[in-house]
């Protein structure tokens, strides 16, 4: 099976009423998922934070795209921030929780 990963250069996060589209031109040639942060899907990156929100507009928009185009979501989940924003365990796991939520 065949994926993309959108990068955050230029920037998809603006143009979300262009997502559903987008999708449905990539299951077109073929591909199976999108590969993504979830800072990308959520319009805040990239962020030094250890957790972020998620406007749920945006989270509507993304899950919107995926099922009219067929595609899954493959989450890049970045613990801490990206950078890292904290090398503690702890941390860590807070925001691995966090994030894990908004790939949901």
């Amino acid at each position: 099976s065949l994926s993309l990963s959108l990068s955050p250069t230029p920037n998809p996060t603006r143009d979300v009423d262009k997502w559903p589209q987008l999708f449905q031109d990539l299951a077109a040639a073929n591909y199976t998922a999108v590969e993504t942060p979830t800072w990308v899907v959520c319009g805040v990156g990239p962020t030094f934070a250890v957790a972020h929100n998620c406007p749920e507009e945006r989270k509507k928009a993304w899950r919107h795209a995926l099922d009219v185009s067929g595609l899954q979501y493959v989450a890049q989940v970045h613990t801490c921030g990206y950078p890292i924003a904290s090398g503690s365990v702890e941390d860590h796991l807070v925001s691995l929780q966090a994030l894990l939520l908004h790939a949901k």
